[in-house]
C-alpha cells in the first residue's frame, strides 16, 4: 500500500469502513440475539479485520486525517481487539454490545465527515468556476 492516499482515496475508503462496520455491527448484534457463540466468533473475526484495515490507514504518516482523530482510532482499535478476544471465549451480551455501538457511532461519524469534506470540495469547485 502506498504511504500517500489522495484526498478522493480517503474519502472512498471511509466510505467502505462506514458501510463495513455497520455490516460487522449487525452481524454481531445477529450473534446476540441468536446467544450463538459460533456465529458471534464469525461475526468477530470480520469485524476484527475491518478495524485492521483502519488501523493501517490510521498508521499512514502524511494521512490527511488529523492526528488526535488518528489517534484515538488507534486507541479504540485496541479496545475492539481486546474485547473481541475476550468475547470469543464467552458472550458477554454488555461487551458485545459495546462492540455495536462502537462501530455504529464511528460509522456515522465517518460518513459525516465525507459529507463535510463533500462539501467543503464542491464549494471549492464552485468557487473556482
Amino acid at each position: 500500500m502506498s504511504s500517500t492516499l489522495s484526498h478522493q482515496d480517503l474519502l472512498a475508503h471511509m466510505e467502505q469502513d462506514a458501510q463495513a462496520l455497520t455490516q460487522a455491527a449487525l452481524g454481531i448484534s445477529r450473534a446476540i440475539e441468536e446467544k450463538n457463540q459460533e456465529t458471534l466468533n464469525a461475526a468477530l473475526q470480520v469485524n476484527l479485520q475491518i478495524w485492521a484495515g483502519i488501523r493501517v490507514v490510521m498508521g499512514v504518516p502524511d494521512s490527511p486525517v488529523a492526528a488526535e482523530t488518528r489517534e484515538n482510532l488507534l486507541r479504540l482499535s485496541q479496545y475492539v481487539v481486546k474485547t473481541s478476544h475476550e468475547l470469543t471465549q464467552d458472550l458477554r451480551e454488555s461487551a458485545a454490545e459495546s462492540l455495536v455501538n462502537v462501530n455504529l457511532q464511528i460509522a456515522e461519524g465517518l460518513l459525516e465527515s465525507i459529507g463535510r469534506s463533500g462539501g467543503a470540495t464542491a464549494a471549492a469547485a464552485a468557487k473556482s468556476e
